[in-house]
């Protein structure tokens, strides 16, 4: 089954983020491909739909991540998901260690 990630409707406390490229150029001049990335680092990407609550202990508690807002997240424990040869990732509300102006 093909289902495009930018329809799903995440449960609560989840989000799906469409990752930033992650394709480096060095101070030499040289190109870090995206295959060198290594599990559980730190990504940038964006919001594909927005997250007005978590829940901890049972407990609603109120935040806000809105669609399309630049993310910092963890990307280790994250699910992977590719369509049409791009990448996004399922991820937890607690993965993200914060926003970006």
């Amino acid at each position: 089954m093909v289902v495009d990630p930018r329809n799903i409707v995440p449960n609560v406390g989840k989000i799906i983020v469409q990752p930033d490229s992650l394709e480096e150029k060095t101070q030499g001049g040289l190109y870090i491909p995206a295959s060198a990335e290594r599990e559980g680092t730190l990504r940038l990407g964006t919001s594909l739909n927005s997250a007005n609550e978590k829940i901890v202990n049972g407990t609603p508690i109120s935040l806000r991540i809105a669609e399309g807002e630049k993310v910092l997240f963890d990307s280790l424990g994250a699910t992977k998901l590719k369509h049409e040869g791009k990448e996004y990732f399922l991820i937890r509300v607690e993965d993200v260690i914060g926003t970006v102006a």
